[in-house]
């Protein structure tokens, strides 16, 4: 990563706290289960003060760029403004992103924090334009690793916590890395590839994905209607009652990605 990247805490997931929809002050419904695998900006600050104004737009630049990645950004209202206020301030302001109140967990500051999608930090501080640098580093290299440190980054916390976007990269990682998948991964594939729910997971992950990110200016795009995404969704449903909480909470995730998909379609 670049030098823009200026802190780095320990691996491992997040322990988000006040994601219940009772601290939700506006913009999308988030929940803890959902920020599993994503790229997450946490932006604390008083969302009721106007010197935050010009930071909170660029905030919204970035999520009205970036809300089909899979990156979440969240504000955290600090301060003491009413619910009422904040909510009234991000529908003149036309912040669309979440806002939650006192939104955060270990390891999240006083400031703005930028995490990937293990959990680890890759930025702490104040400066937004720099969290949003981070921000577009981490989603690119999240969508296309280069070295073999970069793969394996993903992949050894893929494997223990997304079974379906594991099982699509390690066949990208094996065409890239043959002799280092074989070695390294060669029992996770053999175990993921064993199962059918799993490959079923990773296919809906893929459907998401492209539905999500797609062109809206291609001819693909322009057929696509909420009723096709609707059969989607039926068809992937039955995953949500799989014995396999890992595969439950990714295959919701995904099914709430394709309902964003059905809610931004017009026919």
């Amino acid at each position: 990563m670049a030098a823009l990247i200026v802190a780095a805490a320990t691996a491992g997931a997040v322990d988000w706290q006040n994601a219940e929809p009772e601290a939700r002050l506006g913009g999308r419904m988030i929940s803890a289960g959902y920020l599993k695998g994503k790229v997450v900006l946490v932006d604390c600050r008083d969302y009721g003060q106007k010197e935050n104004l010009a930071a909170m737009k660029r905030l919204q630049a970035l999520w009205t760029a970036y809300k089909s990645k899979p990156f979440v950004l969240v504000g955290s209202h600090t301060g003491a403004a009413s619910d009422r206020r904040i909510a009234a301030v991000m529908e003149k302001f036309g912040l669309t992103y979440p806002v939650y109140r006192d939104f955060g967990g270990d390891g999240v500051g006083e400031a703005i924090s930028v995490f990937d999608e293990t959990g680890r930090r890759y930025y702490a501080g104040a400066d937004d334009k720099a969290a949003q640098a981070v921000v577009g580093q981490l989603l690119m290299s999240m969508a296309a690793p280069q070295t073999e440190a970069e793969w394996t980054r993903y992949l050894d916390w893929e494997v223990r916590h997304t079974p379906g976007a594991a099982y699509l990269r390690l066949k990208e990682f094996a065409k890239q890395f043959p002799d280092a998948a074989k070695t390294r991964y060669g029992d996770d594939m053999k175990r993921l590839a064993a199962r059918d729910e799993v490959k079923t997971l990773a296919k809906l992950v893929e459907t998401a994905r492209l539905m999500k990110d797609r062109d809206t200016a291609s001819a693909a795009a322009q057929k696509l209607t909420k009723a096709r995404v609707a059969a989607e969704i039926r068809k992937y449903a039955p995953l949500k009652e799989s014995d396999d909480p890992d595969v439950v909470q990714e295959a919701k995730n995904a099914l709430a990605e394709l309902a964003w998909v059905k809610a931004t379609l017009v026919k």
